[in-house]
Protein backbone atom coordinates (compact mmCIF):
# COMPACT_ATOMS: atom_id res chain seq x y z
CA UNK A 1 0.00 0.00 0.00
CA UNK A 2 1.46 3.13 -0.68
CA UNK A 3 1.49 6.74 0.91
CA UNK A 4 -1.66 8.19 -0.56
CA UNK A 5 -3.70 4.75 0.00
CA UNK A 6 -2.03 4.95 4.07
CA UNK A 7 -3.31 8.45 4.56
CA UNK A 8 -6.95 7.81 3.25
CA UNK A 9 -7.06 4.50 5.17
CA UNK A 10 -10.25 4.11 7.82
CA UNK A 11 -8.69 5.48 11.21
CA UNK A 12 -12.03 5.14 13.29
CA UNK A 13 -15.57 5.56 12.97
CA UNK A 14 -18.09 7.65 14.88
CA UNK A 15 -21.83 6.09 14.66
CA UNK A 16 -20.71 4.72 11.50
CA UNK A 17 -19.31 7.60 9.95
CA UNK A 18 -15.54 7.63 9.33
CA UNK A 19 -12.31 9.53 10.28
CA UNK A 20 -9.25 8.90 7.82
CA UNK A 21 -5.54 9.29 8.96
CA UNK A 22 -5.51 11.94 6.22
CA UNK A 23 -8.66 13.96 7.83
CA UNK A 24 -6.62 13.83 11.32
CA UNK A 25 -3.61 14.91 9.36
CA UNK A 26 -5.53 17.44 8.15
CA UNK A 27 -6.74 18.74 10.81
CA UNK A 28 -3.57 18.44 12.87
CA UNK A 29 -1.73 20.80 10.50
CA UNK A 30 -5.00 23.47 10.54
CA UNK A 31 -3.99 23.45 14.30
CA UNK A 32 -0.06 23.68 13.33
CA UNK A 33 -0.93 27.25 11.37
CA UNK A 34 -3.12 28.65 14.03
CA UNK A 35 0.23 28.06 16.64
CA UNK A 36 1.86 29.95 14.02
CA UNK A 37 -0.12 33.01 12.95
CA UNK A 38 -0.17 33.52 17.06
CA UNK A 39 3.55 33.77 17.36
CA UNK A 40 3.90 30.59 18.60
CA UNK A 41 7.53 28.79 18.78
CA UNK A 42 8.00 25.66 16.72
CA UNK A 43 6.50 22.77 18.33
CA UNK A 44 8.56 19.44 18.85
CA UNK A 45 7.41 16.21 18.41
CA UNK A 46 5.92 15.82 21.52
CA UNK A 47 3.99 18.86 21.14
CA UNK A 48 2.71 17.77 18.31
CA UNK A 49 1.62 14.43 18.64
CA UNK A 50 -0.80 16.33 21.31
CA UNK A 51 -2.04 18.13 18.42
CA UNK A 52 -2.35 15.56 17.01
CA UNK A 53 -4.88 13.99 19.85
CA UNK A 54 -6.62 17.08 20.44
CA UNK A 55 -7.40 16.77 16.19
CA UNK A 56 -8.99 13.56 16.85
CA UNK A 57 -10.87 14.90 19.59
CA UNK A 58 -12.11 18.10 17.53
CA UNK A 59 -12.87 15.57 14.63
CA UNK A 60 -14.66 13.43 16.90
CA UNK A 61 -16.87 16.06 18.05
CA UNK A 62 -17.46 17.71 14.89
CA UNK A 63 -18.79 14.01 13.32
CA UNK A 64 -21.15 14.44 16.78
CA UNK A 65 -22.44 17.41 16.21
CA UNK A 66 -22.83 17.53 12.09
CA UNK A 67 -25.04 14.47 12.95
CA UNK A 68 -27.33 16.15 15.37
CA UNK A 69 -27.72 19.39 13.48
CA UNK A 70 -28.92 17.34 10.67
CA UNK A 71 -31.56 15.45 13.13
CA UNK A 72 -32.74 19.37 13.64
CA UNK A 73 -32.72 19.56 9.95
CA UNK A 74 -30.30 22.68 9.94
CA UNK A 75 -28.25 23.47 6.81
CA UNK A 76 -25.75 26.31 6.17
CA UNK A 77 -26.85 28.39 3.02
CA UNK A 78 -24.19 28.80 0.04
CA UNK A 79 -24.86 32.51 0.37
CA UNK A 80 -23.70 32.25 3.90
CA UNK A 81 -20.57 29.91 3.14
CA UNK A 82 -19.33 32.43 0.33
CA UNK A 83 -19.80 35.40 2.66
CA UNK A 84 -17.26 34.09 4.91
CA UNK A 85 -14.51 32.56 2.30
CA UNK A 86 -14.85 36.00 0.65
CA UNK A 87 -13.76 37.74 3.71
CA UNK A 88 -10.88 35.02 4.22
CA UNK A 89 -9.81 35.61 0.57
CA UNK A 90 -10.03 39.43 0.66
CA UNK A 91 -7.32 38.83 3.63
CA UNK A 92 -4.99 36.76 1.67
CA UNK A 93 -5.14 38.42 -1.98
CA UNK A 94 -6.83 35.58 -4.30
CA UNK A 95 -9.16 32.08 -4.04
CA UNK A 96 -5.63 30.96 -6.38
CA UNK A 97 -3.20 32.23 -3.36
CA UNK A 98 -5.50 30.29 -0.64
CA UNK A 99 -5.57 27.25 -2.03
CA UNK A 100 -1.52 27.32 -2.66
CA UNK A 101 -1.28 28.41 0.81
CA UNK A 102 -3.16 25.57 2.13
CA UNK A 103 -0.96 23.01 -0.30
CA UNK A 104 1.93 24.06 1.03
CA UNK A 105 1.18 23.50 4.60
CA UNK A 106 -0.42 19.87 3.60
CA UNK A 107 -3.81 20.98 3.72
CA UNK A 108 -6.13 20.29 0.69
CA UNK A 109 -8.96 23.14 -0.35
CA UNK A 110 -12.09 20.41 -0.07
CA UNK A 111 -11.34 19.88 3.96
CA UNK A 112 -10.52 23.61 4.61
CA UNK A 113 -13.76 24.25 2.85
CA UNK A 114 -15.15 21.66 4.50
CA UNK A 115 -14.39 22.88 8.01
CA UNK A 116 -15.78 26.38 7.36
CA UNK A 117 -19.39 24.94 6.11
CA UNK A 118 -19.16 22.43 9.49
CA UNK A 119 -18.21 25.45 11.90
CA UNK A 120 -20.99 27.47 10.44
CA UNK A 121 -23.55 24.04 10.49
CA UNK A 122 -22.34 23.69 14.35
CA UNK A 123 -22.82 27.11 15.32
CA UNK A 124 -26.25 27.58 14.47
CA UNK A 125 -26.89 24.20 16.33
CA UNK A 126 -24.90 25.35 19.76
CA UNK A 127 -26.95 28.73 19.34
CA UNK A 128 -30.36 26.23 19.34
CA UNK A 129 -28.71 24.92 23.04
CA UNK A 130 -27.85 28.49 24.12
CA UNK A 131 -31.15 29.52 23.59
CA UNK A 132 -32.79 27.34 25.76
CA UNK A 133 -30.40 28.45 28.91
CA UNK A 134 -32.77 30.16 31.27
CA UNK A 135 -31.60 34.31 32.24
CA UNK A 136 -31.02 34.37 36.39
CA UNK A 137 -33.76 35.20 38.41
CA UNK A 138 -33.12 38.43 40.21
CA UNK A 139 -32.36 37.42 43.60
CA UNK A 140 -29.74 35.16 42.07
CA UNK A 141 -27.99 38.31 40.59
CA UNK A 142 -28.31 40.01 43.43
CA UNK A 143 -26.86 36.86 45.38
CA UNK A 144 -23.85 36.86 43.15
CA UNK A 145 -23.09 40.47 43.86
CA UNK A 146 -23.33 39.75 47.47
CA UNK A 147 -20.97 36.83 47.00
CA UNK A 148 -18.29 38.40 44.92
CA UNK A 149 -18.67 42.18 46.11
CA UNK A 150 -14.85 42.27 46.17
CA UNK A 151 -14.60 42.09 42.14
CA UNK A 152 -16.85 44.51 41.43
CA UNK A 153 -14.72 47.76 42.27
CA UNK A 154 -13.65 50.34 39.90
CA UNK A 155 -9.84 51.23 39.95
CA UNK A 156 -9.11 55.23 40.03
CA UNK A 157 -10.02 56.71 37.01
CA UNK A 158 -8.78 60.67 35.02
CA UNK A 159 -10.11 62.41 32.26
CA UNK A 160 -7.77 63.78 29.87
CA UNK A 161 -7.44 65.76 26.40
CA UNK A 162 -4.11 65.70 24.70
CA UNK A 163 -2.95 67.06 21.42
CA UNK A 164 -0.73 64.76 19.48
CA UNK A 165 1.91 65.26 16.60
CA UNK A 166 2.54 62.18 15.02
CA UNK A 167 6.29 60.73 14.54
CA UNK A 168 6.47 57.33 13.43
CA UNK A 169 9.57 55.17 14.80
CA UNK A 170 10.79 54.51 11.19
CA UNK A 171 10.93 58.46 10.87
CA UNK A 172 14.50 60.10 10.33
CA UNK A 173 16.55 61.91 13.01
CA UNK A 174 15.66 65.45 10.85
CA UNK A 175 11.38 64.05 10.85
CA UNK A 176 11.44 63.25 14.38
CA UNK A 177 13.30 67.30 15.37
CA UNK A 178 11.12 68.83 13.14
CA UNK A 179 7.80 66.67 14.56
CA UNK A 180 9.21 67.78 18.36
CA UNK A 181 9.33 71.48 17.08
CA UNK A 182 6.48 71.72 16.08
CA UNK A 183 4.70 70.24 19.63
CA UNK A 184 7.24 73.03 21.69
CA UNK A 185 5.35 75.37 19.18
CA UNK A 186 2.20 74.27 20.23
CA UNK A 187 3.18 74.24 24.09
CA UNK A 188 4.04 77.76 23.99
CA UNK A 189 0.84 78.91 22.36
CA UNK A 190 -0.93 76.73 25.35
CA UNK A 191 0.95 78.75 27.68
CA UNK A 192 0.02 82.10 26.38
CA UNK A 193 -3.24 80.66 26.69
CA UNK A 194 -4.46 79.71 23.64
CA UNK A 195 -7.52 77.45 24.18
CA UNK A 196 -6.37 73.82 24.41
CA UNK A 197 -9.71 72.57 22.73
CA UNK A 198 -9.11 75.03 20.00
CA UNK A 199 -5.52 74.19 19.13
CA UNK A 200 -6.50 70.50 19.62
CA UNK A 201 -9.15 70.46 17.03
CA UNK A 202 -6.73 72.38 14.65
CA UNK A 203 -3.08 70.38 15.08
CA UNK A 204 -3.63 67.22 16.53
CA UNK A 205 -3.17 64.34 14.55
CA UNK A 206 -4.87 62.08 17.08
CA UNK A 207 -8.89 61.31 16.34
CA UNK A 208 -9.94 63.03 18.89
CA UNK A 209 -9.43 66.41 17.35
CA UNK A 210 -12.67 66.38 16.71
CA UNK A 211 -13.39 66.32 20.76
CA UNK A 212 -11.27 68.74 21.17
CA UNK A 213 -8.66 66.06 22.19
CA UNK A 214 -11.11 64.71 24.79
CA UNK A 215 -10.32 61.41 25.62
CA UNK A 216 -12.73 60.42 28.23
CA UNK A 217 -12.03 58.94 31.24
CA UNK A 218 -9.62 56.05 31.44
CA UNK A 219 -7.77 53.77 34.23
CA UNK A 220 -3.94 52.47 34.90
CA UNK A 221 -3.30 50.02 32.08
CA UNK A 222 -5.13 51.27 29.24
CA UNK A 223 -2.56 53.62 27.72
CA UNK A 224 1.10 53.55 26.41
CA UNK A 225 3.12 53.63 29.90
CA UNK A 226 4.87 57.16 29.66
CA UNK A 227 1.66 58.71 28.30
CA UNK A 228 -0.13 56.81 31.25
CA UNK A 229 2.61 58.37 33.85
CA UNK A 230 2.36 61.86 32.74
CA UNK A 231 -1.54 62.14 32.60
CA UNK A 232 -1.72 60.91 36.14
CA UNK A 233 1.42 62.77 37.35
CA UNK A 234 -0.68 66.07 37.09
CA UNK A 235 -3.75 67.86 39.00
CA UNK A 236 -6.70 68.69 37.72
CA UNK A 237 -6.51 71.75 35.28
CA UNK A 238 -2.64 71.30 34.95
CA UNK A 239 -0.98 70.58 31.68
CA UNK A 240 2.48 68.64 30.67
CA UNK A 241 5.50 69.24 29.21
CA UNK A 242 5.99 67.26 25.30
CA UNK A 243 5.57 63.60 26.20
CA UNK A 244 7.10 61.27 23.71
CA UNK A 245 5.67 58.33 23.07
CA UNK A 246 5.73 55.45 20.25
CA UNK A 247 3.12 56.97 18.63
CA UNK A 248 4.57 60.66 18.41
CA UNK A 249 4.75 63.84 20.71
CA UNK A 250 1.92 64.62 22.96
CA UNK A 251 0.77 67.47 25.25
CA UNK A 252 -1.66 66.37 28.01
CA UNK A 253 -4.10 68.44 30.33
CA UNK A 254 -5.95 66.54 33.04
CA UNK A 255 -9.50 67.98 32.86
CA UNK A 256 -11.55 65.48 35.82
CA UNK A 257 -10.45 62.94 38.18
CA UNK A 258 -12.47 59.89 40.22
CA UNK A 259 -11.21 58.02 42.73
CA UNK A 260 -11.79 53.89 43.26
CA UNK A 261 -14.82 53.08 44.45
CA UNK A 262 -17.26 50.12 44.55
CA UNK A 263 -19.55 49.30 41.81
CA UNK A 264 -23.08 49.27 42.88
CA UNK A 265 -25.60 46.59 42.47
CA UNK A 266 -27.08 48.87 39.70
CA UNK A 267 -24.10 49.12 38.01
CA UNK A 268 -22.88 45.19 38.13
CA UNK A 269 -26.21 44.28 37.11
CA UNK A 270 -26.60 43.71 33.35
CA UNK A 271 -22.34 42.27 33.54
CA UNK A 272 -23.46 39.54 35.96
CA UNK A 273 -26.60 38.84 34.07
CA UNK A 274 -24.22 38.53 30.97
CA UNK A 275 -21.48 36.43 33.33
CA UNK A 276 -24.12 34.26 34.37
CA UNK A 277 -26.03 33.09 31.38
CA UNK A 278 -22.76 32.83 29.70
CA UNK A 279 -21.63 30.48 32.06
CA UNK A 280 -24.89 28.50 31.88
CA UNK A 281 -24.59 28.58 28.22
CA UNK A 282 -20.82 27.21 28.21
CA UNK A 283 -21.92 24.19 30.74
CA UNK A 284 -25.05 23.36 28.31
CA UNK A 285 -22.82 22.82 25.71
CA UNK A 286 -20.09 20.79 27.44
CA UNK A 287 -22.63 18.71 29.14
CA UNK A 288 -24.59 17.90 25.64
CA UNK A 289 -21.43 16.87 23.58
CA UNK A 290 -20.73 14.55 26.53
CA UNK A 291 -24.13 13.24 26.10
CA UNK A 292 -23.40 12.97 22.77
CA UNK A 293 -19.88 10.89 22.92
CA UNK A 294 -21.24 8.43 26.17
CA UNK A 295 -24.15 7.76 23.39
CA UNK A 296 -21.88 7.36 20.75
CA UNK A 297 -20.14 4.36 19.06
CA UNK A 298 -16.70 5.40 18.24
CA UNK A 299 -14.51 2.91 17.00
CA UNK A 300 -10.55 2.61 16.37
CA UNK A 301 -9.44 0.54 13.01
CA UNK A 302 -5.70 0.82 14.04
CA UNK A 303 -3.39 2.90 16.27
CA UNK A 304 -3.44 7.17 15.65
CA UNK A 305 -0.23 7.04 17.77
CA UNK A 306 2.84 5.91 15.44
CA UNK A 307 1.52 8.62 12.97
CA UNK A 308 2.93 11.51 14.22
CA UNK A 309 3.27 14.76 11.70
CA UNK A 310 7.15 15.47 11.84
CA UNK A 311 8.11 18.88 12.31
Amino acid sequence: MNQQQESKKMAMEVNGRPISFEEIEMQTRLFLLEQAHSGKARPDIKEIDQLRQRAIEALVQNRLLKSASAREGLEVEDSRMKAVLDEIISSIGSDEKLTTFLQEAGISRDFYDGQIRDNLLIQDYLALIAREVEDPTEEEVKAFYEENKAEFKLPEQIRASHILVKSDEKDSEEEKQLAREKAEAILRRIEEGTDFAGLARSTSDCPSASEGGDLSFFHRGQMVRAFEDAAFGLNVGETSGIVSTRFGYHIITKTDEMAPRDLSFEEGRDKIVTFIREERTRKAIQDHILRLREEAEIVYHASTESRIIQP
